[in-house]
């Protein structure tokens, strides 16, 4: 990751304890560097020069995060802090603002271990080390509301990506389904309601006007959660009738390999 003095990250642990590092902050910052390895499993066939490629999955991102702080006040009391907010008994979120072209991403983090501060160069040095089980940065919500029946976009993330889908009105059996044929389909009828298709890589969820309506989906056969594919997407919707009294819009967060 460049650091510049455009670029602020802001630690906010699941207590809402909150840490900003910036060129301008009490909290200097000097660095960010960031690993995540690509995981490639192949196979060797008798007779055959090299490998086959088997499958790639992408690794956990680890992050360092280097700086220091004034030695002359207060010393003890901004190592304090940073411990309490760089806390190991609770997880966090990273947040990544660019103040120029307001770029804004996340990514949700824990420590690896206690914060590392030390004395030099006159001035206390720190060393962080998060470690990320999802390692993708994700961008801020894009929400599109579907025209009627179709809609046209591009994923504008490095990824694939969930979303959620909100079919709203009144409409027997109504779906969503993407060109490739998957398709989630509800199985009763809407009535002046809200369906709303919860379709992400770790929850996927069908509700009612807020309750779980799982069980009205169709057999599984048709019932493939899909997520957006990287570039261009096109999502339709529908229903076995009434297709008319539907209204539809979907929401996204990109996810990034790194920030830029």
């Amino acid at each position: 990751m460049l650091v510049s003095r455009d670029v602020i990250l802001t630690y906010i642990n699941d207590k809402g304890m909150v840490l900003p590092m910036s060129f301008f902050s009490p909290f200097f910052l000097l660095g960010c560097r960031e690993q995540m390895q690509n995981n490639i499993s192949s196979e060797k066939l008798t007779g055959n020069d090299g490998e086959i490629l088997t499958g790639m999955s992408t690794d956990i991102r680890h992050i360092e995060i280097t700086g220091f702080f004034d030695a002359a006040v207060g010393r003890r009391g901004m190592e304090g802090e940073m411990k309490k907010v760089f806390n190991t008994g609770c997880a966090g979120t990273l947040e990544y603002f660019h103040t120029v072209d307001r770029r804004h991403y996340t990514i949700n983090c824990l420590l690896d271990k206690t914060p590392e501060v030390a004395w030099g160069n006159a001035r206390v040095e720190f060393v962080v080390n998060l470690k990320c089980l999802d390692p993708y940065w994700y961008g801020e919500e894009i929400i599109n509301q579907i025209p009627p029946y179709s809609f046209t976009f591009m994923n504008a993330g490095d990824s694939t990506a969930g979303f959620v889908c909100e079919l709203s009105g009144s409409a027997s059996a109504p779906f969503i389904k993407n060109t490739s044929g998957s398709e989630i389909a509800f199985v009763a009828n809407l009535s002046n309601g809200l369906l709303k298709i919860t379709s992400l890589p770790n929850k996927s969820l069908v509700e009612v006007n807020g309750h779980n309506a799982m069980k009205y989906l169709t057999d599984a056969a048709r019932r493939k959660f899909f997520l957006l594919e990287i570039g261009t997407n096109t999502i339709n919707y529908g229903a076995a009738s009434g297709t008319a009294g539907l209204s539809a819009k979907l929401a996204y967060k990109p996810r990034y390999l790194g920030t830029f």
